[in-house]
């Protein structure tokens, strides 16, 4: 069976917890009598009998057979939205076939949960590449920032991949084109905001901006930046189609108006707070 996270069948094409029931189905674990309890559980759709809960994610596939994508033990919460890092692990494998092994983590990167790709490689040139393919085949949420290539993944004295063993990152980790400097004092601005937000030192003005770690959640800080310090701000719509410090300042050059940073009035501290309509 595959499953849901309330024991329902789900439809073909959709991820779910694989598990295995039958006449061959083992009696539990010897001498592990918790953990027989935890993973040997009633079968729903046959009376008196059990099920196994593999810990696997899997999908049906139109063809009948079952699609292997990962643990259910390796699920992340980023920005709100529950990942299976398997999930993109497989995509990640169907980009080329020359990887001899891929690896998603979620790590802590200035305060922030972020995606981590390791991948087994013989070369790093394919990283602009591989994250152009992602954004294709995956949301913005679940492409990783940083893509890091190792010679060999490490493994375990059981032959599967040690987690623990993996190497910590730096900003070269980072998807980057070639360095291009600041050309006037607005560009200047710009770099020094992106950095201070994004944590990460020698953008150049045309490094992508959510290719550097960046989010929609943190866009508004860096407008709000932005309009501070230059008395001239962009749209969301706007940033996310120039999202680079060359086609933000370009937009800014073009809008003559600008104004006067005005912050929002703080008001008096209160045991509580009218609420909006929506709220």
């Amino acid at each position: 069976y595959i499953l849901n996270n309330t024991l329902q069948l789900v439809p073909v094409g959709v991820v779910g917890k694989l598990y295995i029931s039958g006449a061959g189905l083992a009696r539990g674990y010897l001498n592990k009598e918790e953990l027989t309890a935890e993973k040997f559980i009633e079968n729903p759709f046959s009376k008196g009998t059990l099920m196994y809960d593999t810990g696997d994610l899997a999908r049906w596939q139109s063809d009948g057979n079952i699609e292997y994508i990962g643990r259910s033990d390796h699920q992340v919460k980023i920005r709100g939205f529950r990942i299976e890092l398997g999930e993109i692990e497989h995509a990640i494998q169907g980009f080329s076939d020359s990887f001899q092994g891929v690896v998603v983590e979620a790590r802590e990167v200035n305060q922030e949960k972020v995606l981590l790709a390791y991948v087994s490689s013989s070369t790093d040139t394919y990283k602009e590449a591989l994250r152009a393919y992602l954004q294709e085949q995956l949301p913005d949420y679940m492409v990783p920032s940083f893509y890091i290539t190792l010679e060999k993944l490490p493994l375990s004295p059981n032959g599967k991949i040690d987690r623990k063993q993996l190497p910590g990152i730096t900003s070269e980790d980072l998807v980057r084109k070639a360095y291009v400097a600041p050309k006037n004092i607005l560009e200047q601005t710009l770099l020094e905001i992106w950095q201070e937000v994004l944590g990460v030192e020698g953008i150049g003005t045309t490094d992508n901006f959510f290719e550097l770690g960046g989010h929609s959640l943190i866009v508004s800080q860096v407008i709000n930046r932005m309009y501070r310090q230059t008395g001239k701000t962009v749209s969301f719509k706007t940033f996310f189609t120039h999202p680079t410090i060359a086609g933000v300042s370009e937009v800014l050059e073009e809008d003559q108006q600008g104004g006067s940073y005005e912050p929002i009035a703080r008001i008096q501290e209160s045991d509580s707070y009218a609420l909006t309509a929506s709220q």
